[in-house]
């Protein structure tokens, strides 16, 4: 593997949790009381515990998300 290779797939990882970041505010901003009233509804240490997930899994909150909104 070359240098420009291992340095695509970097930005392509950084980019994923780049997304699921800006996704996972966004869910706690607003759209996860769509999904789950009780986890809109808990306090932010909560809410703080569910971003590494929210992060990791955000493909699938956001199918979940528009399956709420359907």
């Amino acid at each position: 593997m070359s240098v420009a290779q291992a340095e695509i797939i970097w930005a392509l990882i950084a980019g994923y949790f780049a997304l699921g970041l800006g996704l996972a505010l966004a869910m706690l901003a607003g759209w996860l009381k769509r999904i789950d009233p009780l986890a809109a509804a808990a306090p932010w240490q909560v809410k703080l515990l569910l971003v590494p997930g929210l992060v990791a899994l955000w493909p699938l909150m956001l199918r979940r998300l528009a399956r709420a909104g359907a």
